[in-house]
Order: structure tokens, then sequence, then C-alpha cells
């Protein structure tokens, strides 16, 4: 939202200085970056199904306290896998705790 307004009012003039249209030239590299970030978010959120909290905490409440539990604490790695990598990641590390309880 900010960004935005940094560039509502913004014009490229012909008597500018070339250290104004540097500096007019980074505030849309600035935006640029946002815009980038913000598809890069966008994308995320899609791939992962986030849109549908429901449906998020429906899968969740029909694990276990323990599993829940691994699965928040998974989440915050999410963005380094792709969503089906994080989703096997998670059921690995669920699997192991299993396994290890059976064992036990």
């Amino acid at each position: 939202m900010d960004a935005e307004l940094l560039l509502a009012d913004m014009e490229y003039f012909e008597d500018d200085t070339p250290e104004n249209i540097e500096l007019k030239n980074s505030v849309v590299e600035l935006y640029n970056g946002r815009l980038d970030e913000r598809i890069r978010r966008k994308k995320f959120v899609i791939e992962r199904g986030l849109l549908n909290p429901k449906q998020v905490q429906k899968f969740e409440r029909k694990k276990s306290k323990e599993d829940r539990e691994i699965i928040n604490k998974m989440k915050i790695f999410a963005r380094f896998n792709t969503a089906e990598e994080h989703t096997d990641l998670v059921h690995s590390i669920l699997k192991e705790r299993l396994l290890r309880e059976t064992i036990q």
C-alpha cells in the first residue's frame, strides 16, 4: 500500500536532474521488488492451499495433539520446499514419531 503511494504522484519531467531521475528510478525498483514479493507470497499461499483455513483446520483436527504440534512447528519450513516436498517431510516426521513410540 505504501509502495503505491510513493508512485502515485511521481512524474518524470524533461528538466529533471540526473540525480532526480536516479532517485525516481530507485523508487520504481523498490516498488517492483515489492510487487515481486507479493507475487511470490501469493503463489506460496495458492500452492499450499492456505486460502481455505477451514480445510486446513479440518485436516489438523483429525490428528492427535502431538501430531498437531509437529505440524505447527514444521510450518515455518514450508517456504523452503514445494508443497509436495513439505507434505512428504511432515508425513515422514509423523511416521518416525509413531515408529519411535511403537519401539518404546
